[in-house]
């Protein structure tokens, strides 16, 4: 088991720990580095910088946003480049607010007792779902994907005019299992393989929380049109890639269902996501 360090011990730290325990993945984690050291916290020690050389790892994991760390780790502390890990971070922090937002969801759904089964359209590796999962233990959480990547149907549609999706081919580097091994509570977990909407047929369930990230027109807006309905009253429902353009059919997706049903949405700060909350009332 890789020993790791994780570079900074405020939010971005924390989530990265959480993220980890949660995931079960192969990693010790021995502390965080952070240059407000000689503390604990989140259950963990925090060391100095200047306490590297002194510590043993495979990795230091970067979880801040400063350009200037990996060199520093490198000129300053002798870190191998090797042993540094910026990626993990900066892929994550989109993934970080919406968990954030999730969290904050969780609560909210708890004062007000919505509830419903959960969905996610889109899962891919199941990056966001695990979280889903591991967040909302007692919710029954149905995962849509074809697993074999984008639908040359979907692909092929007018409104794709523009989209980068084409030439993202890893998209079908995944499986069922892939998931379901990220997966806390596997046994709420119901895989829903092919193209939606059609694996929904003869489901008759209410939603409190859809996550939609399938990147095409078509199944953004068939997501839409299915779960909207179905949704409990403040339940709600994300769509990302929105605000990305290389994915100009999401946007269309959005645009064409609110303007139909006269409803209104927001961003989140992830700089891609928008929200929909069906109304109480409804």
């Amino acid at each position: 088991m890789d020993k790791i360090l994780i570079y900074g011990a405020g939010e971005g730290g924390k989530h990265l720990v959480e993220e980890i325990k949660s995931t079960k993945e192969p990693y010790e984690i021995v502390g965080f580095i952070d240059r407000k050291g000689g503390d604990l916290k989140h259950g963990l020690n925090v060391y100095y910088p200047d306490d590297i050389k002194e510590l043993e790892f495979d990795y230091i994991f970067v979880a801040v946003d400063d350009n200037k760390v990996k060199d520093n780790l490198i000129e300053q502390y002798g870190v191998s480049p090797t042993k540094i890990n910026v990626e993990r971070y900066r892929n994550g922090i989109a993934v970080a607010v919406r968990v954030k937002a999730l969290e904050h969801l969780k609560e909210i759904f708890s004062d007000y007792g919505i509830c419903g089964s959960m969905a996610e359209v889109g899962v891919y590796q199941g990056d966001f779902a695990m979280h889903m999962n591991r967040l909302f233990p007692d919710n029954t959480l149905y995962l849509y994907d074809t697993f074999m990547g984008f639908s040359d149907a979907d692909l092929d549609r007018p409104e794709e005019d523009g989209s980068e999706m084409k030439n993202y081919k890893h998209y079908a580097e995944t499986s069922e299992e892939i998931v379901l091994n990220k997966m806390v509570n596997r046994d709420s977990c119901v895989i829903c393989k092919g193209l939606f909407p059609d694996t929904a047929k003869g489901q008759d369930e209410k939603y409190s929380f859809v996550n939609l990230d399938a990147d095409l027109y078509n199944p953004i807006l068939e997501g839409l049109k299915y779960f909207y309905p179905r949704m409990a009253g403040g339940g709600v429902i994300f769509i990302h890639d929105y605000f990305n353009p290389n994915c100009p059919g999401v946007k269309q997706a959005v645009r064409e269902f609110v303007d139909e049903y006269k409803i209104g949405f927001v961003p989140l700060g992830d700089y891609l996501t928008v929200s929909i909350s069906k109304p109480f009332t409804e």
